[in-house]
């Protein structure tokens, strides 16, 4: 199993469980969950209400080695 990444974080510092993301994107919590394991990616139109929920733009919450870096010039 791969491990939380950047979305998952930035879920968490929303203070939004999994339930709570996933109702406000229209998937379940299993899908939300592939997601944050990158398992799955979100269809584009996701990604951007993922951006606007959680106040980051989507190459940021996709592109661990920006993350891993500790990058913060895309928050929007």
């Amino acid at each position: 199993m791969k491990e939380e990444g950047c979305l998952a974080d930035y879920r968490k510092r929303a203070g939004l469980t999994q339930v709570q993301l996933a109702k406000q994107l229209g998937v379940s919590q299993q899908t939300l969950s592939s997601y944050e394991r990158a398992v799955t990616t979100p269809k584009p139109f996701q990604m951007q209400r993922l951006e606007e929920i959680l106040g980051v733009s989507k190459e940021v919450l996709f592109h661990d080695e920006f993350y891993k870096e500790g990058g913060n010039e895309n928050v929007l």
